[in-house]
């Protein structure tokens, strides 16, 4: 199927990757625009860094047929538009004139007529995914029964576990689980999840977290350095975020040190070809470590500013 994607503003390079993780074969990107083929459609229901997906429709024959009633159409300008409203009205009057027996209904629509405008022309498709930032607040940090200051947005733990390329009933491993952002967007998924954390509080909380959005992961306390001593089998991803900052958080391990033992530890137990995604401080410079310790293939990396004191760099790694 062809479609288009209209990226979020959050990180459009990030996005396009895990749209391509998740099997979209991307012919074109202008800004937060993407087109391609994908041959499982409903994959691109799990992303996170987009706001739509659509089924792409021809738009020069004035064709909608395709179109069930009741409907709905959306506009959205990527570009300026001298006189949008009288462009829109057009748009939506193109729609309803085309139709034998039109009938808007805005909030229960059984179809999404989506226009986008370009500085190419427009583009025309059937909303396939509309993804709401309603439902990823409700999983905010802020919103879940155990609390931590330090955690990613959800939207961003969904775009590692996808840039993983792990399915449902894969295995996904976070070694640094904390308060469970990610094994809670894996499980959500389908993903058969694995979480450990050195802190006993943590391991609670995060089973407490899982448990108050519906699902479940294993959760057990442990070193990161030393997984295989508590999961003996392999798995099909890592996605992690390990701590970044003081001896305290570290427990005692020096940040450096803690990383490369933590590298070794994650490619002992993951699957040959099969990805982990590392999350690093860039004064860290896992680059280097990673080089040094020669046992993953750096497929992307990503850089992002956290606040003026930290940029974060996202590693997406393949075993060698």
């Amino acid at each position: 199927m062809r479609v288009f994607l209209l990226l979020g503003g959050f990180h459009p390079e990030m996005g396009e990757k895990e749209a391509e993780a998740l099997g979209l074969s991307v012919e074109e990107r202008t800004g937060r625009l993407l087109i391609g083929e994908v041959k499982n459609p409903e994959v691109l229901g799990r992303l996170g860094y987009s706001r739509w997906v659509c089924e792409f429709k021809d738009f020069e024959c004035r064709d909608f047929s395709w179109v069930r009633t009741p409907y709905a159409v959306r506009v959205r300008a990527l570009v300026k538009v001298e006189d949008f409203e009288k462009l829109k009205s057009k748009l939506e009057d193109m729609v309803w004139l085309s139709l034998p027996e039109p009938k808007v209904d805005l909030e229960n629509p059984k179809d999404v007529v989506v226009f986008i405008i370009t500085e190419k022309g427009i583009l025309c498709g059937r909303e396939l995914f509309n993804f709401s930032s309603k439902e990823f607040t409700k999983r905010h940090i802020k919103n879940r029964p155990f609390f931590y200051p330090i955690s990613l947005h959800p939207r961003e733990s969904r775009c590692l576990v996808n840039l993983s390329g792990v399915r449902p009933n894969e295995k996904l491993l976070d070694p640094f689980c904390g308060t469970g952002g990610i094994l809670l967007e894996a499980a959500l998924m389908g993903i058969d999840s694995y979480g450990l954390d050195i802190r006993r509080d943590m391991v609670k909380g995060s089973k407490k977290n899982l448990k108050a959005f519906g699902v479940s992961a294993t959760i057990l306390q442990g070193d990161a350095r030393r997984i295989e001593k508590v999961y003996d089998f392999k798995f099909d991803a890592v996605v992690t975020d390990p701590p970044y900052g003081t001896a305290s958080s570290l427990c005692g391990a020096e940040r450096e040190e803690l990383y490369r033992d933590s590298l070794k530890s994650i490619h002992s137990v993951l699957k040959p070809g099969k990805r982990c995604v590392m999350c690093a401080p860039q004064e860290l410079n896992l680059e280097k470590i990673l080089r040094d310790l020669n046992l993953f293939k750096i497929k992307w990396k990503f850089s992002e500013r956290v606040h003026k004191n930290l940029t974060r760099e996202i590693f997406v790694l393949e075993k060698s």
